[in-house]
């Protein structure tokens, strides 16, 4: 029966995917990634790139759930925002009425937001407001 593994069947046997629950084991998982990319390089062939895929999610899942994430500040929301809309500061600045100066003061911290800008630019993203607010 061992003798009709198929490729990926043997890497699983190899490298035995599971559950990532500490550090160790993220450690090692890491390891098995890099080792198969040092191997097969950006284009491994399908065994490895399914097996890559596996060790991955589950790294992923783990970092997820262990490592603390910081909230981007309303600056870094508005500098995103810009950039995925894929609109100039000045085109924001003459759909919502802020001046361009207020919105490059605001992305470079010279200043906050006000909630009426926080207002017309959730309207203008069609995001919620609150993505824009300060924590706390």
């Amino acid at each position: 029966m061992i003798a009709n593994l198929t490729a990926y069947d043997a890497l699983l046997l190899k490298y035995k995917p599971r559950p990532i629950r500490n550090d160790r084991e993220h450690r090692r998982a890491l390891k098995h990634v890099e080792e198969l990319i040092g191997q097969h390089g950006p284009t491994p062939p399908q065994a490895e790139g399914e097996l890559i895929a596996v060790l991955s999610t589950l790294i992923e899942s783990y970092e997820f759930e262990t490592i603390p994430r910081r909230r981007p500040t309303p600056a870094e929301t508005l500098e995103h925002l810009i950039e995925s809309k894929e609109v100039t500061k000045a085109e924001v600045a003459r759909a919502t009425g802020i001046p361009r100066a207020t919105i490059t003061n605001v992305i470079s911290g010279r200043r906050q937001i006000s909630k009426e800008n926080v207002a017309r630019l959730a309207t203008y993203f069609h995001v919620d407001p609150s993505v824009l607010l300060p924590e706390g």
